[in-house]
């Protein structure tokens, strides 16, 4: 029972352990087969598609290549600065490959971005992680929010549901910028939504389910995970903080969902820069919402 208010509170959803359970499967599902049916088509595409990815290698070139990139599809946002920084050694081990620093409320320009220089994470793509942590992910959105001079407690609620599902929205749309063709964004892409999908269900398994570490392995063989160290690092995780990587996963299959609704309210008026304007004009809320937000800003235009 406080998993299932614990799911709530840090997703924003409605659904339950049990119908999340169901979607995230399927999208799994989905993702996966999409995987295959490439794999079988043109297994090189595998292999050539982190040619695209590995050519980002400097932080702030990333940044400002992103920023001009997402310039068609997102809305105007001007005057912004940015600092890169590096996590200090001694914390390389406990954090994340990078993340955005949100300002203090007394100098909302001191905007920062840490980047993990650890050797576990010498494999994770800068343009992706970037996209997440920068443009058009958290700096964007914060920059964006504080610029709309919204009710003061607006910028004091928070809906990590909303914030982290946009930044993981955003980092998958971004692949399409790195000019690879189709079939290796679709790889870049579905591969994507897959690991986030297998986390959250074992999030789900360990928690809801109360699943020991046996069943956790049976879970991830079934999807192509085999090393006991990975099972074992990836069961210690969850277990030490339930529910820590479903805002990413069940945000996205949120902000996915809304876009499907929008898309239809706009019929040919529908553009993916008016969806994300309209998206980061509303701000974090929960996303039942955000649904009913569709419907107020049809009778708007009408």
């Amino acid at each position: 029972a406080y998993y299932a208010h614990l799911l709530k509170e840090k997703t924003g959803t409605s659904l339950s352990p049990e119908q999340l359970e169901r979607e995230l499967t399927n999208t799994l599902t989905a993702a996966e087969q999409e995987l295959f049916s490439i794999a079988v088509k043109n297994p090189s595409a595998f292999i050539s598609c982190e040619s695209y990815t590995s050519r980002y290698t400097d932080p702030r070139q990333t940044l400002l290549t992103l920023r001009k990139k997402t310039a068609t599809d997102f809305p105007n946002l001007d005057g912004q600065t940015c600092r890169i920084r590096y996590v200090d050694s001694s914390l390389e081990n406990f954090l994340s490959p990078a993340f955005f620093l949100t300002p203090p409320i007394d100098e909302q320009t001191a905007n920062v971005i840490y980047i993990n220089g650890s050797p576990r994470y010498s494999h994770s793509s800068l343009f992706n992680t970037l996209a997440h942590e920068g443009y058009p992910g958290h700096l964007f959105q914060n920059c964006y929010m504080r610029k709309k001079n919204l009710q003061p407690l607006r910028y004091v609620l928070n809906f990590p549901g909303y914030t982290e599902g946009y930044a993981t929205y955003v980092e998958i749309y971004s692949y399409q910028y790195l000019g690879a063709p189709r079939e290796e964004t679709q790889i870049l892409q579905n591969n994507a939504v897959s690991t986030h999908c297998i986390y959250a269900l074992c999030d789900l398994g360990i928690h809801d389910k109360h699943w020991n570490p046996k069943q956790l392995s049976t879970f991830l063989q079934a999807h192509g995970i085999h090393a006991e160290d990975s099972v074992d690092s990836i069961y210690q995780n969850i277990i030490d903080s339930p529910g820590s990587y479903l805002p990413y996963t069940v945000g996205y299959l949120e902000i996915q969902k809304l876009k499907v609704s929008f898309q239809k309210a706009a019929g040919q008026a529908y553009t993916d820069k008016l969806f994300h304007t309209w998206l980061l004009d509303i701000g974090p809320a929960p996303f039942r919402v955000l649904h009913e937000s569709i419907s107020w800003w049809l009778a708007e235009r009408t």
